[in-house]
């Protein structure tokens, strides 16, 4: 079974897709990069962070500077280039709509984040719909990005959160959701992808229960779509986010898709005059721009559209497969490294990876291993509401993507390992 394992993450490469060629899409992989970038004993820097941000591709990267070089416009009136600022955005809508398999462009908000996004829903949705003594459910390891909202919501309204934890295998408990889940319960927001345990969670039998009650869905798809096939129509949610910097593209940029019929009966959740204007009052106009308000960031826009068009490229099913593989490569080795604990033994996992120490501190491990050119996280990291245990937030996190190679987790294997007997004598 091993053996088997280990000869499919090392055949991979050459059967599915070759990490080393595509590499040479990333100029932080190129040899000039790669020089500057070496550490003090000349070890190259291997990037295993990839659930905080992503390495950004040429064509994402050439498309932001031939905008800022070529086409530097922030208003649509301005007649001085052939394509205006909405022709921007709606292109963009429509290639992200596309890659989630959403029904129309007009259920795609551009927002500056995943955190803008869920605080529009908890805004938009949450004051208006939301009453004195309803329910809220969240899962209780999310990114304080996901919780925030609705804590600030529950404390303005008089609502009640409940939390759905996970079990010791980082599985979400399903039964503890369904004590949860009642006749008060009027909202839900869950991960699709834990950013602590990597695990892929079984959300569609989630909302559909939700559905059977009613009760309306946000999918923190932050760590899912530059992952996972993510097909909208198909999970039946009813919103659903996600960054641009953790898919290829730039910082600054997010999604929220929302069901067109929800989006129409929200309020803006602030007033500019496109809102206050005429257009605005038609029903075609009001979708997505009421969200939208203040300076468009058209440059973001771009760079998210290259992003999509560039893992559409790939196609998702197999720069999936790969980075799958590779991680149950990764696991088989570090299942093997003495004194660490892998914390989570989900099934269906993406390339997150979490793991804390018997007898060294983690923050000490990450810096060691930074020495040797290698880049996790480490420490507390973002669970919005600590485990009773204390002992498991003070973690190293190592987060793969398609980029990673088989070569960079045996090198971080023996740093690993180097790390801890040096941790050790000390």
């Amino acid at each position: 079974m091993k053996e088997a394992a280990i000869d499919r993450a090392t055949h991979i490469e050459k059967r599915i897709m070759n990490p080393y060629e595509l590499r040479n899409d990333f100029p932080a992989f190129s040899e000039r990069h790669t020089e500057r970038l070496k550490n003090g004993i000349g070890n190259p820097v291997i990037f295993l962070d990839n659930a905080t941000t992503t390495l950004k591709p040429w064509s994402v990267i050439d498309t932001m500077v031939n905008y800022y070089e070529r086409q530097c416009d922030n208003h649509p009136r301005h007649w001085l280039y052939k394509t205006d600022t909405i022709d921007h955005y709606n292109r963009t809508r429509k290639r992200v709509a596309d890659f989630i398999s959403a029904g129309n462009s007009h259920e795609i908000v551009l927002t500056s984040g995943a955190a803008e996004a869920i605080d529009i829903v908890a805004t938009s949705y949450g004051e208006k719909f939301l009453k004195e003594g309803d329910e809220i459910i969240l899962s209780e390891t999310e990114n304080p990005h996901n919780n925030l909202p609705w804590i600030r919501l529950a404390q303005r309204k008089n609502l009640s959160l409940h939390f759905v934890k996970m079990n010791s295998n980082g599985i979400l408990d399903y039964d503890k959701f369904n004590l949860l889940i009642n006749n008060k319960t009027k909202f839900i927001a869950l991960s699709y992808v834990s950013e602590f345990y990597g695990t892929i969670h079984h959300i569609r039998g989630i909302i559909s229960q939700a559905h059977s009650r009613s009760i309306p869905v946000l999918i923190d798809a932050t760590h899912a779509v530059p992952r996972l096939i993510t097909d909208v129509r198909e999970l039946d949610c009813d919103f659903l986010v996600f960054d641009g910097h953790r898919m290829c593209g730039p910082e600054g940029i997010g999604i929220l898709f929302g069901r067109q019929e929800l989006l129409e009966i929200m309020d803006p959740q602030h007033l500019s005059d496109d809102v206050l204007g005429e257009r605005i009052k038609k029903s075609s106009g009001s979708l997505p721009i009421k969200f939208e308000t203040g300076s468009f960031n058209i440059v973001g826009a771009l760079g998210m559209e290259a992003a999509v068009e560039y893992l559409m490229s790939y196609g998702m099913d197999k720069l999936t497969f790969y980075e799958q593989t590779l991680t149950s490569y990764a696991l088989l080795k570090l299942n093997n490294v003495d004194g660490i604990h892998l914390l989570g033994e989900a099934p269906e996992r993406s390339g997150i990876i979490t793991f804390k120490f018997e007898t060294v501190d983690a923050r000490r491990v990450a810096n060691f291993l930074k020495n040797e050119g290698i880049l996790v996280s480490a420490g507390y990291l973002n669970k919005g509401r600590f485990n009773e245990d204390e002992s498991i937030n003070l973690i190293v996190r190592a987060s793969l993507y398609f980029y990673n190679t088989v070569d960079e987790i045996n090198l971080f294997i023996d740093r690993l390992i180097k790390a801890i007997r040096h941790l050790r004598r000390k």
